[in-house]
């Protein structure tokens, strides 16, 4: 299991914004999986596994 992050940012002008990460797990293997199966290129699946 890999971890990635998303961003959750709020601005409400004229306040300062603000940012909220959030730390989720996703499975590599399936994500893969789901990639292959698409119309992405394989590529992209091939990255996901080596992680960048």
């Amino acid at each position: 299991m890999r971890f990635a992050f998303i961003s959750d940012i709020h601005a409400n002008l004229p306040a300062q914004p603000h940012v909220t990460m959030i730390r989720v797990g996703y499975d590599v293997e399936r994500a893969v999986r789901a990639i292959e199966e698409s119309p992405l290129p394989d590529e992209l699946a091939d990255r996901l596994r080596r992680a960048y």
